[in-house]
């Protein structure tokens, strides 16, 4: 990642003594320390301090204030107290207005559910003249991030050979990252109609041929429903469980549950209703994109400008 930031021609400063790369929890006192550091050498006072990791909230934020104009939060765990003055959450929850209430000063501009989503201008491209889906599936993408460590992809890929259907075609994508990457592409090998894709850059071009998705409850998730693709999520992560609830609670999903907890067998029953009922597939379809509004590039652009007037 700090390799592709300097590609960008953007300047990375490495926090000394973390060991990113051991999944345990930074030491929010160095770092804190580190940052203010860094900070303070600048020339010119940061206009914006932008804020994105679990470990950090109100204690550490309040340590930068003297450093930086104004301080952005991303987060989704509502969790902690922050010390911020905007918020931006892109998940959905049933309780999506009031979760942070208490959680950030009164001064805070909160930016709200899946209408504020990151996603990358490959899906605002993808978008426009998108088809109408029918609900016939004929076409299955199957993607579970970039490493996948729990190897649902392996099991996706298996629920659909039961199906024995040579009438669904199955695109196959996973990360470089994949520790089961051979293993995934030797099946998609044997099997005359999975395809196999590793580390693409047409994601969204993907979504579009797809008439149904398979996959976690991830950033992804608000990529599919952009682009009205209805899916079949696996939730692989506790923060994902409350988002896949809400997706499906809206229409624009079907939540299995907990992909440890679902059998091959189960998960391929699953596919087959899909395939069964064209009707609630196009529903589905519809009501992934009226979830996700009207042009997000639009409300993105309310947070840009947000961060330029220093509101």
């Amino acid at each position: 990642l700090c390799r592709l930031i300097n590609k960008k021609n953007f300047t990375v400063y490495k926090i000394p003594n973390q060991d990113l790369n051991s999944g345990s929890d930074i030491n929010v006192d160095l770092d804190a320390e580190e940052t203010c550091r860094i900070l303070s050498s600048e020339q010119e006072v940061p206009d914006w301090l932008i804020v994105d990791h679990y470990s950090l909230g109100e204690k550490w934020e309040r340590r930068q204030r003297p450093h930086v104009k104004k301080i952005m939060v991303i987060d989704d765990l509502a969790d902690r107290s922050h010390d911020c003055d905007l918020l931006l959450d892109q998940n959905l929850y049933e309780n999506m207005e009031n979760r942070y209430n208490g959680l950030v000063p009164d001064h805070c501009i909160k930016f709200l559910g899946p209408r504020y989503a990151f996603l990358r201008s490959e899906f605002f491209l993808a978008r426009q003249g998108l088809r109408l889906r029918e609900g016939q599936v004929k076409k299955i993408l199957v993607f579970f991030g970039g490493t996948d460590p729990g190897n649902q992809t392996v099991k996706t890929l298996e629920a659909l050979r039961l199906l024995n259907s040579s009438e669904i075609s199955v695109d196959v994508v996973v990360g470089q990252t994949n520790p089961y990457r051979a293993q995934v592409k030797k099946i998609c090998s044997d099997v005359p109609n999975f395809y196999f894709f590793c580390q693409v850059q047409n994601m969204a071009q993907l979504m579009v041929n797809a008439d149904l998705a398979i996959g976690a409850g991830g950033v992804a998730v608000w990529e599919r429903c952009y682009l009205g693709l209805p899916a079949l999520i696996l939730v692989v992560a506790q923060n994902q469980s409350a988002v896949a609830s809400a997706v499906a609670g809206a229409g624009a999903a079907r939540n299995l549950g907990w992909s440890a907890g679902i059998r091959v067998e189960e998960l391929s029953e699953a596919i087959k209703w899909a395939i069964d009922n064209p009707d609630e597939i196009k529903r589905m379809s519809k009501k992934a994109l009226d979830l996700m509004g009207g042009s997000i590039s639009e409300t993105n652009d309310s947070i840009i400008q947000a961060l330029m007037a220093g509101e």
